[in-house]
C-alpha cells in the first residue's frame, strides 16, 4: 500500500506536548535492493513533570517508492510504502542504532 509522505522542514522546530523536536537531516538507507527513507533529528523535552532531556531520534516513514511527486507549500511530497515485515523492521532498526548510537528513539512507521 503506497502512501503520500510530506517531508518535514529541516532545521525548523516543531512544538510538542512536553517540548519540541527538530528534523535535522533526511537520508536514504539501502536495504535489500530498496531505499529506506530516514529522518534524523533532535528532541528536547523541557516541560515535563519527569525532568528534561535533549537527545537524537530517527524516524523511518518507509520504503521510498517515488521521490518529490509534487511540491506542497514549499515542502515536498513523496510516495512511500510502509515497512510491514517484522524481520525487516528489526534489521533496519538495528542498522540505524549502529549508525546513530546516541538516538534514544528509532521509530519505524
Amino acid at each position: 500500500m503506497v502512501k503520500e509522505f510530506v517531508h518535514p522542514r529541516l532545521g525548523q522546530e516543531v512544538e510538542a506536548l512536553a517540548g519540541y523536536y527538530t528534523p535535522i537531516e533526511e537520508h536514504l538507507l539501502p536495504y535489500n535492493g530498496r531505499q529506506v527513507l530516514c529522518i534524523v533529528g533532535r528532541v528536547c523535552v523541557d516541560s515535563s513533570c519527569c525532568g528534561t532531556t535533549n537527545t537524537e531520534y530517527v524516524q523511518v516513514p518507509g520504503y521510498l517508492v517515488k521521490k518529490d511527486i509534487r511540491p506542497r507549500d514549499v515542502r515536498l511530497i513523496s510516495e512511500i510504502e510502509p515497512i510491514t515485515a517484522q524481520a525487516d523492521r528489526v534489521a533496519i532498526a538495528q542498522e540505524l542504532r549502529s549508525k546513530h548510537p546516541n538516538a534514544q528513539v528509532v521509530e519505524i512507521w
